[in-house]
């Protein structure tokens, strides 16, 4: 939260200063990097989720079932993801801070994803 606020805060100052296209010129930057950082997360929590699928694939009992139920969670949770995110930026609707809230939300809840991964085995 301190980093979004943080973040945000940040565009928005260097911007203050900025005509609109130095202003839409740094706003596509700052979503450009959180794009490249989301999509960093996303691999990692993907090979997370491989990693508990292949402990997964090698348990002696209820094999299938629990197969079923990480896949069944891994579709769950990435609706999770988008609709919470959507909703925690209901703050910055229609702003230019809009996108940069979305994806800064969901590197936030893709890292905490991969975290649970890595604690279940």
């Amino acid at each position: 939260m301190i980093g979004r606020v943080f973040l945000i805060s940040l565009a928005l100052t260097g911007t203050a200063h900025a005509g609109p296209e130095q202003e839409m010129k740094q706003q596509q930057q700052i979503e450009n990097q959180l794009k490249l950082k989301l999509e960093g997360q996303m691999r990692m929590t993907r090979k997370a989720y491989q990693d508990v699928m292949g402990f997964i694939s090698g348990a002696p009992i209820n094999r299938d079932e629990q197969t079923k139920r990480l896949i069944d969670a891994e579709i769950e949770w990435d609706i999770f993801i988008e609709k919470i995110c959507l909703l925690e930026g209901v703050e910055s609707i229609n702003t230019q801070a809009e996108r940069a809230n979305k994806l800064l939300c969901m590197i936030k809840r893709n890292k905490e994803k991969e975290e649970f991964y890595k604690s279940v085995f």
